[in-house]
Order: C-alpha cells, then structure tokens, then sequence
C-alpha cells in the first residue's frame, strides 16, 4: 500500500485522513525535525522506507522566513537525494517534484488548509496511483497565495525565465502550477508575471534589508560580554571535567551568520567582493600565527609549548612576527599571513573571507583520524603531519599531499649536564594521566630498587606511583629535571602510539643526554630506525632498567648515539627550515600561470560524500590538477555558492543530479558524465564550454547547441586501481558492486534468474533480493581493486539514460585497470568490447544471454588479455586534466578567468 509522508507540518484533520483512506493511502506520522541535524535525521527515516510507493509531501511555515530556509536547508538537501519519490517544499536545489503547503494557514484556518490540501491531492493522486511511483512533472503548489515572492528570488528560482523558456520549448503544461484558493487560471498567471515580478524586487529589497538587520542583531549579540563569559564558563567546565566539546546558542548563530552570507550571495554582485590574492614575502614583515589551546605559560596544554619554540625558531632565523592564538580568541584576529592549526576541533570555515589568512596550514600531531573527519579538512592549503604514516594515511583518504613536519627539541633549552655533575634520580616519567589508561600503570617500580621520580597530575588514585609522585612540573624546569635523570620512560598514548608520531619528551630528553625508553615501537622503527630501546610489557621495562641501569657505559655509548641524530637532524631550527621550504613551495605554485579549480560535485555534504561516485570521481581530477601545479577544491552540494568562491578562476561541474547556476566573473566548464537526461539545452548554454563523456551523445548534441563542445570520456586513477589479489579477500565466481539505486537493476535480477554464483555488495538490496547472494553493505574506494582483482568475473550496468546516450561507466575504466573481466550491458554508439580490448563482453540483456556469456568467460579465462597499459596510456586522470587544462588556456585570452 502507498504511503503519504507529511514533513514538518501540524496534524492533519480528520476529512482529509477519511479521503486518503477511501484512496488505499495510508498516512504515517507526521515528522518534524530540529534546526540541527535535520538532514542527517531525514536520511534515516528516508533509508528506512520502500521509497518508491510513497509520496512526500513537505508543509512548511513561512513566518522568519530567512530562518525557516536555513533550518531547511540540509533537510532539502537530503531530500534531493530522492528526486524521483520525493514532493518537497520548493526547486532550490535540483529541480524537485513538489507540492508546497503553507503551514501557517494549518495554524489559522486548519479546515480551510484541509480543504485545500485535499484538491491538491485529488489533482495530482490520479498519476501518482497510476505509476505506483512519483514521477510526474514538477508541481509547485501555491495554497493560499502565500508563498512571499522574495523567497523564491533569494532561492534563484527564476519562475520568469523558465516560463519563457518552456513556452519556447513545448507546448506542454507549464512545469509550475499555481492552485491558489481564487483562481486556477495558468494564462492569467504568466499574463501578470511582470507586475508580480515589479512586487518580487519590492519585497526582494526588504528581504535584503530585514537581513541586513538579523545579520547586525546577531553580531552584536555574540560580541556581547555576557555572552562571552556564559560561553566560557561553560567551556572550562568541560575542560575541568574532562567532558566532550557540545555546540553552544553561539555556535550555532555563529553557523546562521555563515548560512545568512551564503542565503544573500545571489543577490549580491560576486565580482564586487572579489579581492586580489596577497603574494606573501617571506622577509621579516611576515605575520605568523598559531591556533592553540591556551597562551599562558604555566598551561597544561603541549600544544602550546610545541607551538611556542617553533615559533621562536621561525622569528630567530627569519625575523616573522609570531603570535600565539589562545581559543577564545580562534576567530578574533587580523593582519595575520600564515595561521598554523595545532587542534582538529578549529572549525577553518568560521573565518569570515576578509579576515582569512593567505595561506593556511593544520598541523597534525594525534588524532590524525579526527583531523579526517574534520569538515574544513579540504580546505587547508597546506597539511602537514608529525610521522611518516600518518602522512600515508591522511594522504590515502582524500588524495591531498601532506607534508611530514615531526615535533623536535629545542637544543638550546635541553642540554647535556656538566660532566661529573651528581645525579640523583635513576629513572623518571613526565606526563600525566587523563581519561585514558596508560601503558605504565601496569609496571610497579617498588620492585626495583632504583630511585624513581614522576611528574604530572592525575596519578593520585594509582596506588603504586604515590611514594614516587612529585607534582607537575612547568615546561621550563622539564630541563632540570631531564639532567639530573639517567633514564626517561616514555609512554606514548593512544593517540599517537599506533601512529608512530614520537612526542617532544623523547628529543628534550635525548638532547638532555638523557636515554629514553619508549613503547612507541612504530615511531622509534621510523624515526631512529630501531635505535631507540623499546619494551611492550612491564617486564621488558624492567629488564631494559636493569640493563642500563647496571651497565652505564653502554648506556652512554647509546645516548651518544642517539643525541647526535637529535641535535642533527630534528632541533626546531631544522623543523623552521623544512616549514620555510614548505611554504615557499606553496607559494611557488601561486604564480601567475596557475589555476584555482573549484569542483562541483552532487554529494550533498563531506558527512555522505565517500557513499557518492562523484566525489570518489572528483578526488582522481583533483589530484591530477595538483600535480600540474594548479590549485583544486571539491564543493559539496551545501557549498555550491560562498564567499570561499570568490578567488576560484574555474568553475567545472561535474554535473550529475543537480543544476549549477554559473557565476559570470569565471571561466564555467561543465563536465558532463552522468544522467543526460537531466541537463537542458538551455543548461548547456550558460557554460563557456561544455566537455561529454560520449562520443554519440556529443554529436547529437552539436547539432542543436551553440556552446562549445568536446568528447572527455570518463577515466581511472592508475595508482588507485591496479592488480592486487590481498589473500584476506575472498575470491569470488560472479561479483556485482553497486547500491540498488532502490529499483530493480536488470543485471542482478537476470544472474539470479540465470541462477549464476552471484555475490552483492552495496547499500539498500535487503528485502530485494534473496539474502544469500549479500555479501556487505559498503567497500571504500581505496579497497576495490582488491575485490576486482580477486573475482573471475565482474558484472557492470548502466543507467538506461546513460546506456541510449552512449555514456560508458566509469567502473569499466577502474575494473579494466585492475585487469578485471567483465560483463556489461550494451552502450549506444560504442563497441564495448572493441573498446576494452575484449575486457569486456556484452550482453543480451535476458538471463540466458548473461549465462551464455559467463559460461563462455569461465571456459576461456585467457581469451581476455591486459588492459592496464592501455587504460593507464589513453584513460587516466593524468590525461584528463591535461585536456583540461589546455583547454582553459585557450579560454584565458576571452579575459573570462581572473589571474
């Protein structure tokens, strides 16, 4: 039975529940969703459901109506995601399929809104029943004539240009249909459009102004010292507890201040707010600031005191003026060139464009799968981490370079005692303990008798550390004590232990002369190349002690050979050099010849995007203008538009599900290698030029378009997918990748009914196919080619649209450069199996053809040949952006790209 889902709206009277019923409808619950998270809780009620035997419909209510459309924002989002079964509240994202209902007519007139609701529903059930599924033209319906027409300016639905262009087009029903409660005359209402336009810009401007006004109020609010006292007082109670950062009232006006800006952009001149980048000199007038926990000499926190003595390297060596922002502070500044993030919960995107430094850098020391998760993560121009692996990993993840930039010592601060000075400690431990357990709660020094001292706080309530506690010690004295210590136990914690991201302790101490013993094995293999003595269990621990102990020559034959990698090779006057060469490196690449990319994909948010082929797509073009030499940022559907756009040169669309409304002061390209169906002639033309993943489809389209065009097939990522047969995967007969797209995709159901081995992974199959043929829900990206290297074939499939329109799969591109076999449907206009050098065979389309098919793989395995070297010659991203660069130097000369 079809269901009807209401969003957000008041209860519905009971006539309209009587009607939905003699209708075989069944209505749920009614939804209503928070201001936060209201995207992310939409998705799993959505997720939840069989999507395609309901119809949504989303109430909303137009008083504050800024506001409203920034609490429904990410829920229109999340609701672009299911563009054939949705009805929602407007066309702001992607041409949605929508009834539109006024909420505040549900509150003043519930039984005239019920009425009203209930003609709606009888003029659009009749096709919805028919087809069991919505999609039928895209309706907006207008009860009560109460949608203000400033609302949809300020949205860019330009109701005007595409009436003119619709009636140019067909003679089809208009795509807007107005049913107000006086008159359903369609005629009427396009012969008023001008005087209802004149209107718009009347109540355009004082949306514009009334915003203006919430943008002052909101400011001045958060400036307020009350304010900002609350906000601290609730943040040393979580700092003292120890309790995980919430949002805060200020948090989330600092995040409607953000959506204002973004709401008012399309009414605002973007070529007015456009500044020309400054070309930093790295001479003694260079501003450097670092973001960190606290500035007080006497904090806790390490951040600052790694912070501090780079800091001063970096001013002793090239005279920069150096500045120590502490996290009340993280957004207040101005005037700085650099800023160096030393914590993964600064929020990048709070800094407003005019106050945004020129260039800016994370610094990642721990919490390195944290920093990947960070939403502003993209958005550093450079990123640098403290070991080799955690580069490796965070370099994996998104295919951003990062840099290796270790913690060190200051050689001037940690040095060795006199000789002959008198020694009174054997060994001593500096650090203290926090929420987490430590490696060196399980070792009980009482049962060796040597002199033991430790240092730090939280070690009360360890029983055997009480007749050895000292206090905490402050940063500056650290050196005192490392010089009248033989030995220093290092432990590192959770957080950097398994990435071997050595801490300060080890170089101060080392530096000191003082020898170490570490349990971070990984940072010692790494760092010291297994030189460094580690233990793993308090025995160990205590045998090392012994050993060093008892022995003092070979004790200082190895602190002698550890010191002098220390002072030569990581003191903070080389880690000033390496940050010097980074950034000048950085800014080489800032010449005049080079491009700021800005990627458009259709993925609604950084929390969904790795679920979303475009983006994976987006990451391979990214990369390969990188390593060009050329500047790229990957733009969610949620930031599409913004004042972080203003500097980009290039705006390419990756167009998938959604539309992009160009911006006239850059060069537009759209690359279009998804769902043709969904672009209009009109779409095409507001491009500068227009690259097709079809050779067919391209044809056809020159014929009718004046916009430029040229075939950009879509491509692979050779040093991604490449053979890799991992013997932890299991091997399969007959392999299918994909989500189900919540329909029936013909190449699964024709395996099953050929009765072939088939293995599923992918999202949404459950309850669609018989259990037995899932495997899981999800494989990342970065693991594919383990799978298509380990299946002896591969199924791929198309969209129908993509299939009639010549448009070939990118998944042909990945799975052939793994070496894969495959099995695929037909694509107009292009011999498959020619193509992939008979990778690839094609087939019928009926359960029999596929078994023939795969019978005929199984009995000629060798038949299919190599595919790799071609498809890294002729079909990389490499290839790809080169193409796409020329052709933007071509453009250049149109004086349509800022330099």
């Amino acid at each position: 039975m079809a269901k009807i889902i209401l969003l957000g709206c008041p209860p519905l009277t009971e006539p309209v529940k009587h009607w939905l019923e003699q209708q075989s409808l069944t209505v749920m619950d009614n939804w209503i969703f928070p201001a936060q998270n209201v995207g992310d809780k939409l998705q799993q009620q959505l997720t939840s459901l069989e999507h395609e035997n309901n119809l949504f419909v989303f109430v909303y209510t137009p008083p504050l109506l800024a506001v409203q459309y920034l609490n429904t924002h990410a829920l229109l989002l999340a609701l672009a995601q299911w563009e054939d079964y949705v009805v929602s509240v407007l066309s702001v994202i992607t041409p949605l399929n929508s009834i539109c209902c006024d909420g505040r007519q549900w509150l003043q007139q519930p039984q005239q809104a019920a009425d009203n609701l209930l003609a709606a529903l009888n003029t659009y059930l009749p096709d919805f029943k028919q087809k069991q599924a919505f999609q039928a033209e895209k309706y907006i319906i207008n009860l009560a004539e109460t949608v203000p027409a400033a609302y949809l300016s300020l949205a860019q639905v330009q109701l005007d240009k595409t009436i003119e262009q619709w009636l140019q087009k067909t003679n089809t029903p208009l795509p807007i249909l107005s049913i107000s409660a006086g008159s359903q005359d369609l005629l009427a209402m396009h012969q008023d459009w001008q005087q209802q336009l004149k209107q718009e810009k009347q109540q355009q401007q004082r949306m514009q102004l009334w915003l203006d006004q919430l943008e002052f109020d909101i400011q001045a609010l958060l400036a307020s010292w009350r304010w900002k006292l609350g906000d601290h007082l609730i943040r040393l109670i979580e700092i003292v507890l120890r309790r995980p950062k919430v949002q805060l009232a200020a948090d989330h006006l600092q995040q409607i201040l953000g959506q204002i800006h973004r709401f008012k952009q399309p009414v605002t001149s973007a070529s007015a707010n456009i500044k020309p980048a400054k070309k930093l000199a790295l001479d003694n007038t260079l501003r450097l600031a670092f973001a960190v926990t606290d500035n007080h000499p006497k904090t806790t926190a390490g951040d600052y005191f790694t912070a501090s003595e780079l800091g001063q390297a970096l001013n002793q060596a090239y005279g920069w003026e150096i500045s120590y922002l502490a996290r009340a502070d993280w957004y207040h500044f101005t005037g700085i060139d650099v800023l160096i993030v030393m914590l993964d919960d600064y929020e990048l995107d709070k800094i407003s464009q005019q106050k945004k430094p020129p260039l800016t850098i994370a610094w990642m020391r721990n919490w390195f799968t944290r920093w990947a998760e960070q939403a502003s993560y993209t958005h550093y121009d450079i990123r640098l981490a403290s070991s080799q692996k955690a580069a490796d990993f965070l370099t994996d993840v998104y295919q951003l370079p990062v840099s290796v930039l270790r913690i060190a010592t200051n050689a001037k601060r940690f040095q060795a005692a006199p000789e002959n000075s008198k020694i009174s400690i054997d060994y001593c431990f500096t650090g203290s303990r926090w929420d987490s357990p430590r490696d060196i709660e399980q070792f009980n020094p009482a049962a060796l008798n040597y002199q033991f001292a430790i240092y730090g706080k939280g070690w009360d309530n360890t029983p055997q550390f009480k007749p050895y506690l000292k206090g905490f010690l402050p940063y500056t004295q650290l050196a005192e004590v490392y010089q009248n210590s033989k030995i220093l136990l290092d432990d590192a914690n959770h957080v950097t232990k398994p990435w071997a991201s050595v801490n300060s302790r080890v170089f101060d101490a080392l530096a000191a002369g003082v020898l170490v013993l570490s349990n971070g094995k990984a940072g010692a293999e790494e760092v010291f190349a297994g030189a460094l003595p580690v233990w793993e269990t308090p025995q160990q621990l205590a045998d090392l002690l012994g050993f060093y102990l008892e022995n003092p020559q070979q004790r200082q034959q190895k602190v002698q050979q550890l010191r002098q990698q220390v002072l030569a090779q990581h003191t903070y006057a080389h880690r000033a050099i390496t940050l010097k060469q980074i950034i000048q490196a950085s800014i080489s690449k800032s010449c005049a010849d080079k491009l700021v990319f800005a990627l458009k994909i259709a993925a609604p948010n950084q929390q969904v995007c790795q679920e979303w082929g475009d983006y994976h797509f987006a990451c391979g073009v990214k990369k390969a203008l990188e390593q060009q030499g050329h500047a790229a940022r990957i733009d969610m559907l949620d930031r599409w538009y913004g004042e972080h756009c203003d500097d980009d040169n290039v705006t390419l669309v990756l167009r998938g599900l959604s539309q992009y409304l160009p911006r006239p002061d850059q060069i537009n390209l759209l690359w279009n290698i998804s769902h043709p169906d969904k672009i209009s002639d009109e779409e095409y033309e507001t491009y500068d030029l227009v690259f097709i993943a079809s050779e067919f489809w391209a044809e056809k389209l020159k014929q009718r378009l004046d916009v430029p065009l040229e075939v950009l097939l879509q491509c692979t990522d050779p040093d991604i997918f490449y053979p890799e047969s991992n013997p932890d995967i299991a091997e399969h007969e007959l392999l299918f990748i994909g989500n189900s797209r919540l329909q029936n995709r013909p190449i699964v159901f024709n395996a099953i009914q050929a009765d072939l081995p088939l293995t599923v992974y992918g999202n949404h199959w459950h309850k669609r196919i018989p259990e037995h043929y899932i495997a899981e829900q999800h494989i990342q990206n970065q693991q594919l080619r383990q799978y298509y290297s380990r299946c002896k074939v591969l199924l791929n499939d198309h969209w129908d649209a993509m299939r009639q329109a010549g448009f070939i799969s990118n998944r042909l591109f990945d799975a052939c450069a793994c070496n894969a076999k495959i099995i695929s449907d037909a694509v107009a206009g292009v011999d498959l199996e020619v193509f992939f050098q008979g990778a690839v065979s094609v087939y019928d389309d009926t359960p029999a053809g596929l078994k023939q098919r795969y019978t005929a793989m199984q009995e000629n395995p060798q038949q299919h040949g190599s595919t790799r070297d071609f498809i890294k010659k002729y079909h990389s991203f490499e290839q790809r952006a080169k193409h796409i660069v020329k052709t933007v130097k071509r453009l250049r000369n149109g004086n349509k790209i800022k330099t």
